[in-house]
């Protein structure tokens, strides 16, 4: 049986709640799992992409610690891709 590979994860509402305390939080564990090989798309309605990537940073310093954060969110070579389609 073949398996579908996907291209990327993309999620919507980066810039939210639920993004900062859960989906940010569970995407860094299926990466630190080796879960996770895709790049993640991040869309957001409103902020920039740097607001988007410095959310992210801050909910992963929050549940995960400094240096993991700088680790896994460094400009080239992250997982996350932000846009912002507002």
């Amino acid at each position: 049986m073949d398996t579908a590979h996907a291209d990327a994860l993309v999620f919507f509402g980066a810039m939210g709640d639920l993004a900062f305390k859960k989906i940010f939080p569970a995407l860094q564990a299926m990466i630190k799992r080796g879960r996770l090989d895709v790049p993640v798309i991040g869309v957001a309605l409103a902020g920039t992409p740097d607001q988007l990537q410095a959310r992210a940073r801050d909910s992963l310093q929050t549940h995960w610690g400094p240096a993991e954060a700088e680790q896994r969110l460094a400009p080239t070579g992250g997982w996350l891709n932000p846009v912002v389609t507002g």
